[in-house]
């Protein structure tokens, strides 16, 4: 990327490093990393299949909940590389981020819209 080193606070990268080869991601994430000076947040697909539950219960309020379930199914074609896929595991994408140095603060999946998943990085 064409800027300096440290250029920014926070760089946001969402729904983007699919559309590489993961063979380019650790380059991807190591000029992230390279470019931020703090953080980085990503948000990458993520195939595995949940059934999303919501309950109110009254002076409590709403628990939501995201229960996995086996998957099945193919990844979108228009993506090289999905979370969840045979090949490239939550575990092989975490020890992948944090081989390029990032601490993973948080991950997790957006329940309205849980094909999501975000990664909050600490440089």
């Amino acid at each position: 990327m064409p800027f300096a080193d440290n250029s920014f606070d926070v760089v946001a990268c969402f729904e983007v490093l699919e559309h590489l080869l993961y063979e380019k991601f650790h380059t991807a994430l190591s000029e992230i990393y390279r470019v931020s000076k703090s953080y980085a947040i990503l948000s990458l697909p993520d195939m595995g299949r949940v059934l999303a539950l919501s309950l109110y219960i009254p002076l409590v309020g709403t628990i939501k909940k995201l229960i996995p379930l086996p998957r099945f199914g193919k990844k979108d074609i228009h993506h090289y590389w999905e979370i969840g896929h045979k090949e490239y595991p939550l575990k092989r994408v975490v020890a992948d981020i944090t081989r390029v140095k990032f601490k993973v603060l948080k991950t997790y999946r957006a329940f309205e819209q849980p094909y999501h998943r975000f990664f909050i990085l600490k440089k």
